[in-house]
């Protein structure tokens, strides 16, 4: 409900669009209110990205490839034929070789896989479309081209920003370990956040996105404020009658 002050206005929206009790009570505000804030709001493409994040976060995520999945994967790619003759340091130093190359493949197709899924769950989210549409339209003002082949997957960025290479820990993980080595990762540069597609156009194309998505929460604390003004209004003329 909309008397938890410690809840954000993005927080409170989510909250509402999956509300079962959307009542709308003279002396109580609750999620209805901030729906009717909502849907006063001049942010047509912020209340959107508000609604597709929502949606994400409510989405089930696929699960992302443990190491014991990637040993699998691994253990079941081809290895690489030797020489009948071979001496044993030899065989060693080609046999480690093998398993890191074969790991390293298996680490790829495994990421691959989720990215795949990832994409799979991202275009059934309702707002999606309406979303795509808006940003596709507006962004070639900008002089940026392909727009339609771009804007997808800078909405999928936006949406999850976590490095898949070191899954947001900053560090490599170590193989056949639960802990992390002290090689920083070089994908994301010891951040734990993804480059963003695109270079500086999808840089720009992220920031208008957090640009919309601002004025829309500015805009429903606006409308909340002015709705709740006129409901006491009102009550106290009906009062007063």
């Amino acid at each position: 409900m909309l008397n938890d002050e410690k809840r954000g206005v993005e927080e409170a929206y989510t909250a509402a669009g999956n509300s079962s009790d959307l009542r709308v009570e003279a002396d109580l505000r609750g999620d209805a209110d901030l729906i009717i804030a909502a849907g006063w709001s001049e942010s047509r493409v912020g209340m959107a990205l508000l609604r597709l994040h929502s949606e994400w976060d409510k989405a089930e995520k696929p699960p992302k490839p443990s190491p014991e999945r990637i040993s699998l994967l691994a253990s079941k790619l081809q290895r690489d034929a030797f020489p009948l003759v071979i001496n044993r340091s030899e065989a060693q130093r080609r046999t480690e070789k093998c398993e890191h190359r074969r790991t390293a493949e298996a680490r790829r197709l495994a990421g691959d896989w989720y990215m795949h899924e990832m994409a799979k769950l991202v275009n059934k989210l309702k707002s999606l479309p309406e979303v795509r549409r808006a940003l596709t339209a507006y962004v070639p003002k900008w002089g940026i081209q392909e727009a339609g082949a771009k804007v997808p997957a800078v909405i999928a960025y936006w949406l999850d920003q976590t490095c898949h290479q070191c899954d947001g820990l900053k560090f490599l993980k170590m193989p056949d370990a639960p802990s992390l080595s002290t090689k920083v990762c070089r994908a994301c540069g010891g951040s734990g956040i993804a480059a963003v597609p695109h270079g500086q156009e999808g840089r720009r194309v992220a920031n208008y996105m957090d640009e919309c998505c601002q004025k829309g929460r500015t805009s429903i604390r606006r409308n909340l404020s002015a709705y709740r003004e006129s409901s006491t209004h009102k009550r106290k003329v009906v009062a007063k009658a």
